[in-house]
């Protein structure tokens, strides 16, 4: 059996992307630059608060 892991800062992006916001505006709603944000849907883990941060803002939409 093989074992799935979880991309978070992917779906991160994919929800981002499903909400229609752009990673600009996402960033400047997290209080982080374009570039932090770019990098943070990169990362396989995300740290507790950052996922916590980023749902509320995704839940808005």
């Amino acid at each position: 059996m093989s074992r799935h892991e979880v991309h978070i800062g992917s779906n991160i992006r994919i929800v981002r992307q499903l909400r229609g916001m752009k990673q600009t505006v996402f960033a400047d709603l997290l209080g982080i630059t374009q570039q932090s944000a770019s990098k943070m849907e990169k990362k396989k883990n995300v740290s507790d608060e950052q996922i916590a941060e980023a749902a509320k803002i995704l839940q808005q939409l």
